[in-house]
């Protein structure tokens, strides 16, 4: 049948090329390693200048909105400045959803950190993977250049290789697509200076209750709290290899971050100055034995009587 088959015609696939510093694309990777007998999966964070090229990758252990957030932060800073726009894949802590029309449905306080720090965001259209076929090259590229043979000892020391991998390799290479290096190129982008870090800092808080033993989960851990601060609703945010509380804007605590998830970490003189008093024993309940009812015996010709009975 082959010689008879009618060939099929390809589908015409037309680069879009991107001017210097209109815009980036940002996506994440699933990444396993072996921890003794256990398979951890990690996400990578890659925000990839489309112009240039560029690299920048951070590992973080959640994929939620506040660590996507604290990553774009990173990468503005390791970048050196930020694009007009903003190429996402319809990740859930950006896109909620499309409406009739298609267009997306933003997350609320994604879209707010996103016009507060000063670009603009985009979401590829479903089903369209060459639309950001960049990142989706710059995740193979981590993936097979990078990951191979790799060993950690915790996800700062990932970390810190991974950034000297961008800088000192993948940024430094000549780009099968430019053919020039990603750092020489970078050069010429028209980048808005990074932004400042007060107005980040507001979008990568989270908020958790205090529980009645002073404990505050956070990333499968769980932190110590100033006493009196317990009933209360504290923010929690992770701050380089420390987990950082507040209340009411001010740093409660500073904690070093867990090395091992479902650990307990305290805060020393956690409950000094704080009356904790000791609980009352609870009285055991009174049970009071009440004596027997007479019941008064009667023939049973009383009871013909009442009915009306012969006499």
């Amino acid at each position: 049948m082959k010689p008879l088959r009618p060939l099929t015609k390809a589908k015409a696939v037309i680069r879009f090329e991107t001017r210097p510093g209109e815009q980036a694309q940002v996506d994440f990777g699933v990444f396993r390693y072996r921890d003794g007998d256990k398979s951890v999966a990690i996400f990578a964070f890659v925000m990839v200048l489309s112009y240039s090229r560029a690299l920048y990758v951070e590992f973080c252990e959640r994929q939620d909105l506040s660590s996507l957030i604290r990553c774009h932060a990173h990468a503005f800073e390791f970048l050196g400045g930020m694009t007009g726009e903003i190429l996402y894949d319809n990740l859930k802590p950006v896109v909620q959803g499309r409406d009739g029309q298609g267009y997306p449905i933003w997350n609320r306080r994604f879209e707010d950190f996103a016009w507060t720090i000063g670009f603009r965001p985009r979401a590829c259209k479903p089903y369209r993977a060459q639309t950001k076929g960049r990142v989706e090259r710059a995740i193979r590229y981590l993936r097979e250049n990078f990951w191979p043979a790799r060993s950690l000892t915790g996800l700062d020391d990932l970390n810190g290789q991974v950034r000297a991998w961008c800088a000192g390799v993948a940024n430094q290479r000549i780009h099968g697509t430019t053919g020039r290096q990603p750092a020489e190129m970078q050069a010429e982008e028209r980048l808005a200076p990074p932004p400042d870090p007060a107005k980040i800092v507001p979008f990568i808080l989270e908020e958790r209750p205090v529980s009645r033993d002073g404990l505050v989960s956070f990333g499968g851990s769980r932190y110590g709290v100033p006493g009196h601060l317990v009933g209360k609703v504290v923010d929690v945010r992770e701050a380089g290899g420390h987990v950082e509380i507040l209340f009411q804007g001010l740093r409660v605590a500073l904690l070093p971050k867990a090395l091992l998830r479902g650990t307990t970490v305290s805060l020393p003189g956690q409950w000094d100055g704080v009356p904790t008093g000791v609980p009352k024993p609870k009285r055991p309940a009174a049970v009071l034995r009440l004596p027997e009812p007479e019941v008064e015996t009667r023939p049973l010709l009383v009871y013909e009587r009442l009915a009306g009975g012969r006499r």
